[in-house]
């Protein structure tokens, strides 16, 4: 993707301080989403925003200015596709992270990142837009609710005990505890045809068997679709919603979501067009978790390696604001 040099400069939006570093990460992020993007159209695959990604692109046509993440969703049946063909299909270097790809990895998503360890030298940065970690989307499936409240209920009961017992158990243990669920564990592997594997990590294994219970009903048994993650924080709705969409203004490209976004942002955000400013499910910057463990291992910030104008950078800052600011 092609940036020109004005986008990384900082600036203010809805009254938020928007850093050239959050502009180098959005980039970096930009430039993962349109790999994937590349990936969906030369196979068929639909796609469309999610989250506060849709929310940004109707309401801020980009980023929410204090988001730095980007979200997508797919029907389950295009989710599967996509893993299916995405490592070999995906530009080299990238990878694809969920239950089935890492044994530590403890998400009910697909994350699709550039890069698996920090960069070594300056010109790795650069192909990443001066964005000095690791960046990458979130892709979140859908799965269809069932019509039967009973068996609906019963399917969550299921889960919720599931993810219990992935509490219990390390990404290192390879063998079922009878004293720690063990058999309460092969009952609920039973019930969703999954089995077992002696050996394999369980932890593991439980979110592989999440993802099954997840995917267990198909559109003959409802029309209304979700994702894991609505358990808490959203509703289900009509699986017709994402069935057609339209591309919007994203930044300096563009995205896709649903024709009738606004039913679906209504249903997720209620009055959504009202800002709010909110940081309650990740770390803001996203790469501040990373940047911590860098300089407590007894290194320094990365981004101080990398040779950007940081004097004309400061001189911006004075402009936006008329004063000196704390870099970030």
């Amino acid at each position: 993707m092609f940036f020109e040099r004005e986008y990384f400069k900082p600036e203010i939006r809805d009254g938020f301080y928007v850093s050239s570093r959050m502009k180098r990460t959005w980039a970096a992020t930009l430039e993962a989403f349109d790999a994937v993007r590349k990936v969906c159209e030369t196979h068929g695959i639909r796609y469309c925003a999610d989250w506060g990604t849709m929310l940004g692109a109707v309401r801020h046509g980009g980023f929410i200015p204090w988001d730095d993440d980007l979200d997508i969703c797919m029907l389950r049946k295009d989710y599967m596709k996509f893993l299916k063909i995405a490592e070999e299909a995906l530009p080299e270097g990238y990878a694809v992270l969920n239950m089935y790809t890492e044994p530590e990895y403890a998400n009910l998503l697909t994350r699709v990142v550039n890069r698996k360890s920090l960069p070594n030298t300056v010109e790795e940065i650069e192909k990443s837009h001066g964005f000095p970690y690791i960046a990458g989307i979130d892709i979140y499936p859908l799965d269809y609710v069932n019509k039967d409240q009973k068996l609906e209920d019963a399917k969550w009961e299921a889960i919720r005990l599931i993810k219990a017992y992935t509490d219990i158990y390390d990404a290192k243990e390879i063998k079922l505890g009878k004293e720690r669920g063990a058999d309460n564990i092969r009952e609920i592997a039973r019930m969703f045809g999954f089995m077992i594997r002696e050996g394999k990590p369980v932890r593991q294994q439980l979110y592989q068997m999440l993802d099954t219970a997840a995917a267990m009903y198909g559109e003959d048994q409802g029309d209304l679709v979700s994702t894991m993650s609505d358990e808490t924080r959203g509703k289900p709705v009509p699986a017709s919603y994402y069935r057609e969409c339209i591309e919007i203004p994203f930044e300096c490209t563009t995205i896709s979501v649903p024709v009738l976004y606004d039913e679906m942002l209504e249903a997720k955000y209620s009055e959504y067009m009202h800002i709010v400013k909110n940081w309650d499910t990740h770390e803001y910057p996203v790469y501040k978790l990373i940047e911590d463990e860098v300089i407590r291992q007894g290194g320094s910030s990365i981004w101080s390696c990398y040779s950007q104008d940081k004097a004309k950078e400061n001189l911006d800052n004075q402009r936006i604001f008329g004063r000196a600011v704390v870099s970030d």
